[in-house]
């Protein structure tokens, strides 16, 4: 049964700032989104949460709420209780409801993504182990298994990259990674509404793994160059204006 199941502690961190009951939401879905989560896991208690956090345990009770009345998480009642995982899919509006931002803002999101992701991908090709290889190819195999469920397939998009970010064994840049995958998955959300092409993502997460790990660095950023221009094109198809195609010379490496 999903209650026998032992408690998962999920790499969750401290939180800061004002909007405490958001950040520890995003915290979970996050845990689910990466796979530290799996369908049928326990998280651990309301009050391991709370430490795990450094919040208060209401605070820790009405995130969950919120993601159980959204099906993600199942609360059961006992000592084999507690709160369970019952899908690997974050409703979009569960989060993007919570953060405001417009076309202009994209625009600068994904100029951010230029300036980060290919050196994120460089440094996952010198970092990356063999877990987070094997990692990243689930991901690859799980998209081609979704080809016509677009919400999933963009759930384990989003994974990919996060995965990438891990890969680098540098806490910041996952924290960077994560912060940005965020606000991304707003702009895949609002373009896949308007074309959806499995293949050719597929085809580019094979290309980026690869370069990752043959640790090209020039093959790298070629890839990546491409990896992202695919979203910037279908960004500028729902009328969105990009601030510039590629980062100025002196953030890119020398040739």
């Amino acid at each position: 049964m999903v209650g026998e199941n032992p408690r998962v502690e999920a790499p969750f961190f401290s939180v800061r700032g004002r909007k405490v009951v958001e950040e520890v939401l995003v915290q979970i879905a996050d845990a689910i989104r990466l796979g530290d989560l799996d369908v049928g896991d326990r998280l651990p208690t309301e009050r391991r949460l709370a430490e795990l956090f450094e919040v208060s345990r209401p605070s820790v009770r009405e995130a969950a709420k919120v993601l159980v009345e959204a099906g993600v998480l199942e609360a059961n009642r006992g000592s084999a209780g507690g709160l369970v995982v019952l899908t690997d899919v974050i409703p979009a509006g569960l989060i993007d409801d919570r953060i405001e931002i417009r076309m202009d803002d994209l625009a600068s999101v994904l100029e951010a993504r230029r300036i980060l992701e290919p050196r994120i991908a460089q440094l996952a090709s010198y970092h990356a182990d063999a877990a987070d290889i094997d990692a990243m190819r689930r991901t690859i195999d799980q998209q081609d298994a979704l080809r016509h469920d677009r919400v999933r397939f963009n759930e384990v998009d989003a994974r990919f990259h996060m995965l990438m970010a891990r890969a680098t064994h540098n806490p910041s840049v996952e924290t960077m990674s994560r912060d940005l995958q965020r606000d991304l998955r707003i702009s895949r959300d609002m373009s896949m509404r308007e074309s959806f092409e499995p293949d050719q993502s597929l085809d580019v997460h094979k290309r980026t793994l690869a370069a990752i790990v043959r640790g090209d660095e020039a093959e790298i950023d070629a890839v990546m160059d491409e990896h992202l221009g695919l979203l910037e094109t279908l960004f500028t198809s729902i009328g969105g204006r990009l601030r510039t195609r590629r980062p100025p010379s002196f953030l890119r490496l020398p040739a």
